[in-house]
């Protein structure tokens, strides 16, 4: 019943093996191994020693074992006489040192990992408190290098806290594993990091650590941008460049407010619906041939609300571009319906009479002027 594999030999036979014996060789009864020689187990030097192990109390040898099912390991025989009161033989002790190098080697790779690896990773106690940490993790939370440090609620925010405590509270309710993203105290860079928790045991916590500052700070500005974007007056699009027929991907409200069309109606689509029929615009053709370009351009256009009203829309577009080339293109318009109305009536006024609204001098020579032909004439 020993919880080591052992063999007994008589002239270099299997006679007994233990139920360790039996599992390690692959067997499913003693009775499989009896009768076997040892060379069908062992290599030739360590087959010689069990015939003959010498006069020393032990040897000890390695050697390739096979087992029944034809597997080989890498085994270490401790062999030895015995002699009892009713027989004499060899016994030899059996030790699957293959796998326990193989163990050694995961083991050391987990601790290389453990040591470099750019995540933090940490062990801590039932009470939070670090008692372990890689370098990385050191480095995270500004963790002295000769000890780990105090508890985890110390070395977070205060309104952080609660979130720790509630992840606390899962794992010891069932849960496998839980996230939380925190703030670390006292450190004026606004520092986050994502902390991941394994309860191992009810005294042992494991935590990973990923600083997740520049994302958290990558976020805030994209926020802060999208504030800004949806505060302006001016209607804000954004095209895919790559989608098929460069559809919108992005309208801010104020391009509501301006054509009346809700955002969820024109995601997906290209703009030109806002230009309808009225597709013999100098404007449009400006733009076809700056997008066809992949250059910016500063048009002014007629485009129709979703009532079908005109407006007069002064349309700026730029091409965004990332490391594989063209990716967006955004649209910046502006409402000049009422620019456009005031220099409308300025130019009736320049060119009528005030008090008989008829044509003036002035609109006289402008229509005469267009009637002159634009080459000089040739003398005869």
């Amino acid at each position: 019943q020993m919880p080591v594999p052992l063999l007994v030999l008589q002239d270099g036979h299997v006679r007994m093996a233990n139920t360790a014996a039996v599992m390690l060789l692959k067997g499913d009864a003693p009775e499989r191994l009896h009768g076997l020689v040892v060379e069908d187990l062992f290599e030739p030097a360590a087959a010689a020693l069990c015939r003959s192990p010498g006069a020393a109390p032990a040897q000890t040898s390695e050697s390739a074992v096979r087992c029944l099912d034809g597997s080989i390991f890498e085994g270490q025989l401790r062999i030895a006489d015995f002699r009892g009161s009713e027989a004499a033989g060899v016994q030899v002790l059996l030790r699957d040192v293959g796998a326990e190098r193989r163990l050694a080697a995961v083991e050391q790779e987990r601790v290389a990992f453990f040591r470099l690896s750019a995540d933090g990773f940490g062990i801590l106690d039932g009470d939070l408190r670090i008692i372990e940490a890689n370098a990385s993790l050191r480095s995270q939370f500004g963790l002295d290098t000769d000890s780990a440090g105090g508890t985890l609620m110390d070395l977070l925010e205060s309104e952080h806290r609660a979130r720790m405590r509630d992840a606390c509270l899962n794992l010891q309710l069932g849960e496998a594993s839980e996230t939380v993203e925190c703030r670390l105290r006292g450190r004026a860079d606004e520092a986050w990091v994502e902390l991941g928790f394994v309860r191992a045991r009810s005294d042992t916590w494991y935590m990973v650590a990923r600083d997740i500052s520049r994302q958290m700070r990558a976020e805030a500005e994209a926020r802060l941008l999208q504030r800004a974007v949806e505060a302006v007056e001016n209607g804000v699009v954004i095209s895919d460049a790559r989608g098929p027929d460069t559809p919108l991907v992005y309208v801010n409200p104020a391009f509501t407010h301006i054509t009346g069309y809700r955002a969820d109606a024109v995601i997906g689509r290209n703009a030109r619906f806002l230009y309808r029929d009225d597709a013999d615009q100098p404007g449009l053709r400006e733009l076809d041939q700056a997008m066809a370009e992949g250059n910016s351009a500063s048009v002014v256009v007629r485009n129709y609300r979703q009532d079908g009203s005109l407006f007069w829309n002064r349309l700026r577009i730029a091409p965004v571009r990332d490391a594989h080339g063209l990716s967006h293109w955004v649209g910046i318009q502006q409402d000049i319906s009422e620019e456009r109305r005031a220099e409308d009536h300025l130019q009736q006024l320049a060119l009528s009479d005030e008090l008989t609204g008829l044509p003036n001098r002035r609109a006289l020579l402008v229509d005469v002027d267009a009637l002159l032909p634009r080459e000089p004439l040739a003398l005869v």
